[in-house]
């Protein structure tokens, strides 16, 4: 007996030991390390333009006038970046989420992963980083080119999943600071739709296609994008009114395929949608989007005959509402989209090579209409 409990003695010591160690590591971490607060910093990429520790796309007055999965969904910070500035040739980026770390048709680096890229001279250069997706996931960016005294930096947060808190680190000889959007979050590009848009299933969130679009416009494009979710909800669309934007876009179509929903109520939501919006925004660009097909359209017919319905529906909806006089509206198509059988994951998601079309088609569209 005396034998157990000393062994149970020396176990209980040797965990206490290795607490203290890691206790000891991290301090020292800590205190070399020169740290920022995300739940301090602002977040761009989101309507509400006012600093809030929270990551969330929608603001809490929402939380009562949504269905519970778009609250839920909402929280996922999807589109979602931080701006920074440092001189430091190493990054440590440290958070703890709430959910899923991955799914299985979608990688923990695009579900709960962060996404560094550098700005020089305004142009985007991806950052490439060493992971860990234990329960504090940490991304560590090595070896940085040290071209001048201070580079810009954007982050962009998990697609698919809620952040908790999330710090950003430089070595304590280094110098860290945030920065503050200006021009482009002026008048955004502002997005409701699907999971699609959400960004399933990019391997990482900068290659979800908003934030490519983002990147190619250096505009703040808004994700509004609810996987499952996005139906054309009067709450939503009330909400988004009441921002300023360069162009809404409604990109809902392959959430109406579900059985309560399909093309007469798609051609009704879309015209409802347009009349919530011309409320307060009489002139302002509204873009339809057509359901982008799936890759096994040709093989099953009752897949290709969903979208189809819904795309005459688009179409239907597009013309009804320009015979009635709005001279605003525009229409990006299916096969302006142009993706094909090499362009899914799993025949309704798009894969990175998918998101690239996606933002192409968007990103010629897109120019077009706010050029003008």
């Amino acid at each position: 007996m005396n034998i157990i409990k000393h062994k149970h003695s020396c176990l209980r010591g040797i965990a206490f030991a290795v607490f203290l160690s890691s206790f000891i590591i991290n301090a020292q971490e800590a205190k070399a390390y020169r740290w920022l607060d995300a739940k301090k910093m602002n977040v761009y990429g989101r309507l509400v333009d006012k600093e809030r520790e929270d990551f969330n796309r929608l603001p809490a007055s929402m939380e009562t006038e949504v269905r519970e999965p778009v609250w839920r969904l909402s929280q996922h910070a999807a589109g979602l970046y931080l701006k920074f500035e440092t001189d430091a040739q190493q990054i440590l980026v440290n958070y703890k989420v709430k959910g899923a770390k991955s799914m299985n048709h979608m990688p923990a680096t695009g579900v709960s992963g962060v996404d560094l890229y550098a700005v020089d001279d305004g142009k985007f250069k991806w950052v490439r980083g060493h992971y860990n997706f234990q329960d504090t996931i940490s991304f560590t960016y090595s070896d940085l080119d040290k071209i001048r005294k201070q580079r810009e930096f954007c982050l962009y947060l998990p697609l698919y999943t809620k952040i908790e808190w999330l710090k950003i680190g430089v070595p304590h000889a280094n110098t860290i600071k945030e920065l503050r959007e200006t021009r482009r979050e002026k008048n955004p590009v502002v997005v409701y739709g699907t999971s699609i848009a959400q960004g399933a299933c990019a391997s990482r969130p900068g290659m979800a296609w908003t934030s490519i679009v983002s990147r190619k416009l250096n505009k703040t494009v808004v994700n509004l994008g609810f996987s499952g979710n996005g139906l054309l909800e009067k709450p939503l669309l009330e909400y988004m009114r009441n921002f300023d934007a360069s162009v809404f876009v409604l990109d809902c179509m392959p959430n109406f395929t579900k059985d309560d929903l399909g093309p007469v109520q798609a051609e009704e939501r879309l015209v409802e949608a347009v009349g919530i919006l011309r409320q307060k925004h009489s002139k302002t660009p509204i873009l339809f989007v057509e359901h982008g097909g799936y890759s096994d359209g040709d093989i099953q017919y009752n897949r290709k005959r969903m979208f189809t319905r819904l795309n005459v529906a688009v179409k239907k909806a597009y013309q009804r509402l320009k015979e009635e006089g709005d001279q605003n509206l525009y229409l990006l198509t299916k096969e302006d989209i142009g993706l094909g059988i090499d362009s899914f994951v799993d025949g309704t998601h798009p894969n990175d090579y998918g998101m690239i079309q996606y933002a192409e088609a968007y990103n010629h569209i897109l120019s077009e209409i706010i050029k003008n």
